[in-house]
């Protein structure tokens, strides 16, 4: 038992208040207290007694952190008397109450009990398997929760961020950045949200590639739930087209607090992140910071000055972001560099087939339906347009934009954006 006289006893009032309820860092780095407390883990402790600790609801990684410094290890913490738990609770630290509740047997059972019938495995910060890359950054994950499978290490991964409520022009960018690093077998790593994270995460499963959604919840909850099929699909234990990982245990709901607590484990997995379109102080913006200071390279996508949805990336290339041009110019600029520093760069199975737009321009003649079509396909871009102005455009009556229209919505080119606005589903 720590007596109040004990050095650590008073330690703790020193670093502990009421009005915070947690541990104060102010003056202390990120990095320095991480190395602080990865000196004070001690002792052995298996992944049962990681995941122990990582099943507590409701626990931060803050909170984690201050016990492991105290007791020296996630078995130490779970083998407390009674009596060093108050000895917290008397300093005013009221969370520790959630620590004392789940140090019994059933507790951890049950916490098992989820991972087998969710089918996730758990792989805590001292585990073999646990990512290199997450080893790098000073806020650590304590453990993952995981389901399908974990990033190669032997592959470079881009992470790809962006709007929620995003444009076509965003769409048809993250659709082609995704699928052409399908093409190369490099995964796309991001948060499985609406918007841009998720068409970038389905245009890289479905032509072939890998991609891993990082959850700001529980591994067992789809949010949202519009990305359910590509959810259950990542979860596959099979783990052929990627994973869902997250910090949190089954069951954790998904809270605002979360969604920027994960983004710095998006970026910490990807070599490079690009920003696809971001509003002044979105998520997107949060994970390019946490992307540069964890030293990787942020690339954002320009857009339009009056465009709100490309104000921040719009920000990032003023501050030194650099610019994004295009699929193509993206990989030549980085394949050189992922292939010095030893990853594998290579199509992988299934992702060979090229889903590019052909180039090359048909022969167009007056009155041939086919030049016709072609013709109104190329006033068209990334950005929508009325029926009424490809008919100013092409000098065609509205019939014949109509006709044009339609054949090119059966042949997948276009889209039709918003009513009776249309735009190319390609570059």
């Amino acid at each position: 038992m720590r007596m109040s006289s004990d050095p650590a006893y008073d330690n703790l009032r020193r670093l502990y208040s009421d009005e915070t309820d947690g541990l104060l860092t102010e003056g202390l780095s990120g990095m320095a207290h991480a190395k602080m407390i990865a000196g004070s883990v001690t002792g052995h402790s298996s992944e049962t007694d990681w995941l122990w600790l990582c099943s507590i609801k409701d626990l931060n990684w803050h909170q984690r952190m201050a016990l492991l410094h105290y007791f020296g290890s996630p078995r130490a913490v779970r083998e407390a008397s009674d009596a060093e738990f108050a000895d917290w609770e008397r300093v005013g630290i009221k969370w520790i109450q959630k620590v004392r509740a789940a140090a019994n047997e059933s507790f951890l059972s049950s916490a098992m009990q989820e991972l087998e019938r969710h089918h996730v495995r758990f792989y805590s910060c001292q585990h073999p398997q646990f990512p290199e890359k997450l080893h790098h950054i000073a806020d650590c994950p304590h453990g993952l929760f995981v389901r399908g499978a974990l990033p190669d290490p032997n592959r470079p991964a881009v992470g790809i961020v962006g709007a929620r409520v995003c444009s076509n022009y965003g769409k048809v960018i993250a659709c082609d950045l995704a699928q052409r690093l399908a093409r190369e077998g490099i995964p796309v790593i991001s948060g499985l949200a609406h918007g841009i994270d998720g068409i970038a995460q389905q245009s890289a499963f479905e032509n072939g590639g890998f991609t891993y959604g990082v959850l700001g919840c529980g591994p067992d909850i789809c949010y949202p739930r519009q990305n359910i099929d590509l959810f259950l699909r990542l979860c596959s234990p099979s783990g052929t087209n990627g994973g869902i990982l997250s910090e949190y245990a089954c069951g954790v709901q998904p809270m605002k607090m979360y969604f920027p607590q994960r983004n710095r484990i998006i970026s910490a997995l990807s070599d490079v992140l690009v920003v696809i379109e971001a509003r002044k102080g979105s998520g997107s913006l949060i994970t390019a910071d946490f992307a540069l200071d964890q030293g990787k390279e942020v690339f954002a996508v320009p857009g339009r000055c009056s465009d709100e949805r490309s104000e921040g990336c719009n920000h990032l290339i003023r501050e030194g972001a650099s610019i994004y041009l295009s699929s193509e110019d993206f990989m030549t600029r980085m394949k050189e560099l992922w292939e010095d520093a030893g990853y594998h760069v290579g199509t992988c199975e299934g992702g060979e087939q090229d889903h590019s737009m052909d180039d090359s321009s048909p022969e167009i003649s007056e009155g041939d339906d086919r030049g016709l079509t072609e013709r109104i396909l190329e006033m068209m871009d990334l950005e929508p347009v009325d029926a009424g102005t490809l008919c100013k455009r092409s000098g065609l009556s509205m019939s014949e934009v109509s006709g044009a229209i339609l054949q090119l919505q059966l042949e997948g080119k276009i889209s039709e954006v918003y009513r009776s606005c249309y735009a190319r589903n390609t570059i």
